[in-house]
């Protein structure tokens, strides 16, 4: 399958209301943003971006070779702020840079995703034509 039409991002905020450093909270050994930047290992780096304020999770995401070039803004990692904020401002960012048709969103709160799980779901997202998956 190609991947060329789909960017793929990765919202990692420092901050969190609930579990202090959730992202870096680990599942048998291996942390939350770990797993998600594990299951992109096969998509191409100028299509895969983390959203983060965190030094340390840009430090991990270079590691899976995951583009840190945008930086959220810190009026955009709060814990009132909505994801879809984030993604606009990312938008923005990224259309100077090259355009996509679909977003793919991964959050790293879901952690037993697998590559092949995000290929089935757009292969299905593109066969039934869906808007949104």
């Amino acid at each position: 399958m190609n991947f060329d039409d789909f960017i793929f991002i990765v919202p990692a905020r420092k901050g969190s209301k609930g579990i202090k450093n959730k992202n870096l909270i680990k599942i048998n050994k291996k942390e939350l943003i770990v797993r998600t930047f594990s299951s992109l290992k096969n998509i191409k780096k100028e299509n895969k971006y983390v959203l983060t304020d965190d030094n340390k999770i840009k430090n991990i995401a270079k590691k899976y070779n995951v583009d840190t070039s945008y930086h959220r803004k810190k009026i955009l990692s709060g814990d009132d702020v909505e994801l879809i904020d984030t993604v606009k401002d990312f938008c923005h960012y990224i259309k100077t840079i090259k355009t996509y048709k679909y977003i793919v969103i991964l959050q790293p709160t879901s952690p037993f995703r697998t590559f092949l799980d995000i290929k089935k779901s757009l292969k299905k997202f593109k066969k039934n034509n869906y808007s949104s998956l």
